[in-house]
């Protein structure tokens, strides 16, 4: 299969339709959870709601990594879509109802949306790193994960509407953008086909899963890669749980004040990424790099809920702006080598290592949340990935030729 160029007319429907899709699901999703905080005031029903819609994403990628390399990604991301759009028209009729919807209903949608949202998320990302080639890998994905940081604005925006309009406005809305991003994929050319083999569906399945785990366990650089995200996402799903309690109940507009936080994150991603753009970074020193990134970022994570309100803003604009050139220099490191055909599986692992330490985060946050402050659950957490980067990523030479392209 013939690559596609950064900016094509089938990378720009690819990215543009993703863009509007995770727009339309931020905003909904966070919605949700603003909604049930106002009605409820409880964070153990946050947090269960959090991990609720997280903890699908730890068996799906698994299963369906090895499916999609062999099935069609564009296919497969319109009938997402679609799938997406008719629960948002079903939550809008439910919502209209007098009553409106329950918590244990709410939880039941909200694991749905987890299943389709790590689904589509998997393979938007491996059809996204087949249309670019290997040269394009750093530029795409710096331009990508600044429309991702974007998608943030979507949080400000659903809480307006919601105090507003209400929340079958927001599902209006949604239901008519996705239509958009519907119409956009369906019209990519490149059908990103997988290569079919002569084997039965079950032994396929079962010879891929076990191929995609041989290709981890044998690969040490890989393998310690794998176990740094899933610390990484362990801190920052005790960052979710923790945050938004911590601002509502200790300062009067607690939910604007969250708001402004994640924006100057957002911000600072932003620019960040535009650095990353602009200026191409040598090989020999992305490692080095990432790793002193890695340091500052626990660091200013651990203590930032400790200051004053504007110095808060500043440390999470600086953190934005330095995580997510670490975020580029890996993942453009990471599938520069890996090959083609291995991608679909090796993402469907690493969604799970993500997605195992993010629901063990949330989980363990709000059991350590009960004992001890927020902000100290929060430097608890920051404080055990900083260790990690130093006693294990800082001491992997095989990392270090992954990350700096060696061969």
């Amino acid at each position: 299969m013939n690559k596609e160029k950064l900016l094509t007319s089938d990378s720009f429907l690819l990215t543009a339709g993703g863009f509007l899709a995770l727009c339309i699901q931020r905003m909904i999703t966070f919605a949700i959870g603003f909604f049930l905080i106002l009605e409820s005031q409880s964070t153990s029903l946050y947090s269960a709601y959090m991990l609720t819609g997280t903890l699908p994403a730890l068996v799906v990628p698994v299963i369906a990594g090895p499916f999609l390399d062999r099935w069609s990604k564009r296919n497969v991301l319109c009938f997402l879509n679609a799938l997406f759009l008719c629960i948002y028209l079903f939550l809008l009729v439910v919502w209209r109802q007098p009553g409106g919807p329950g918590f244990i209903f709410l939880l039941s949608v909200c694991a749905i949306l987890g299943i389709l949202k790590s689904l589509y998320e998997l393979v938007h990302e491996t059809f996204f790193a087949v249309l670019l080639e290997k040269e394009s890998y750093q530029k795409g994905y710096a331009v990508f994960n600044t429309l991702e940081m974007i998608t943030y604005c979507m949080m400000p925006l659903a809480v307006i509407l919601y105090s507003r309009t209400g929340m079958a406005a927001i599902l209006f809305l949604g239901s008519a953008v996705l239509v958009i991003a519907l119409v956009m994929e369906c019209l990519i050319k490149d059908k990103g086909v997988g290569r079919k083999d002569a084997d039965g569906f079950v032994q396929d399945y079962a010879v891929k899963m076990k191929d995609g785990v041989k290709c981890l366990s044998a690969d040490k650089g890989l393998l310690c890669i794998q176990l740094f995200l899933a610390v990484d996402c362990l801190a920052m799903g005790a960052k979710q749980v923790v945050e938004l309690p911590y601002f509502m109940n200790h300062f009067a507009d607690g939910g604007w004040l969250y708001i402004q936080i994640w924006l100057a994150s957002m911000i600072g991603r932003m620019a960040g990424n535009g650095v990353q753009y602009g200026r191409k970074l040598a090989p020999e020193k992305r490692f080095s790099t990432a790793f002193s990134i890695y340091l500052c970022v626990y660091l200013l994570g651990g203590v930032y809920l400790f200051m004053s309100e504007n110095i808060m803003w500043i440390m999470c604009f600086l953190s934005g702006f330095l995580s997510t050139r670490s975020y580029n220099i890996r993942i453009s490191a990471v599938q520069s080598y890996v090959e083609d055909e291995k991608k679909g599986r090796l993402q469907s692992i690493s969604q799970f290592f993500e997605s195992g330490g993010l629901v063990l985060g949330q989980a363990l946050a709000g059991i350590l949340a009960i004992r001890i402050s927020e902000r100290a659950a929060l430097a608890v957490f920051m404080g055990a990935a900083l260790v990690f980067v130093v006693m294990v990523m800082g001491r992997s030479a095989e990392v270090k030729k992954i990350y700096n392209g060696e061969s």
